[in-house]
């Protein structure tokens, strides 16, 4: 069976911009999938891209535009946040709650690691996504190192696989 992947937004966009950090080494991976695999990328990385579409100097709707062109013409598929998300992200926020966050604090780009006091370098986008690779079997592909998503999981045995197309492959 092939292997599916979902794009996080910081890939999309290195796949988009040539001078972007990791522009090269992303479509390298992206041209060693093999053709029958599905690369999809989330609705919520779309969200996230969009805010950037946003803030450009240039037009947002050429920008928008130019996204949706590229989306097309790559063929992505497009994933969407369904109530059949809703259980892996609510299993998976809860976890992080009662590992960092007791007191129920709802954002998490707010806890901090107990031991340390350090953020823990969460943001709900990433539990959104990391909640659709589960749900779907995808691995994850982000330049975030999502440690803290990891470290949880692997406390509840489950399985999230991640890569980063924008580093070097080793």
């Amino acid at each position: 069976m092939a292997t599916a992947y979902l794009l996080d937004s910081n890939i999309l966009i290195a796949l988009m911009d040539e001078d972007r950090r990791g522009h090269d080494q992303a479509w390298q991976r992206l041209r060693a999938v093999p053709k029958e695999s599905v690369v999809a990328v989330s609705a919520v990385a779309l969200a996230e891209a969009d805010v950037g579409c946003c803030l450009q100097q240039r037009d947002t709707a050429e920008a928008r535009a130019a996204m949706a062109e590229f989306l097309r013409h790559h063929g992505f598929h497009i994933e969407t946040v369904t109530e059949h998300t809703a259980p892996h992200y609510g299993d998976l926020k809860a976890s992080l709650i009662r590992q960092y966050q007791p007191r129920r604090a709802r954002w998490p780009e707010r806890w901090k690691d107990k031991p340390t006091g350090a953020d823990i370098q969460v943001e709900e986008p990433d539990l959104l996504m990391a909640a659709q690779a589960l749900q779907h079997g995808y691995v994850l592909v982000t330049g975030d190192g999502m440690d803290r998503i990891l470290e949880v999981l692997k406390q509840r045995s489950a399985v999230l696989e991640i890569e980063d197309w924008s580093a070097s492959q080793p």
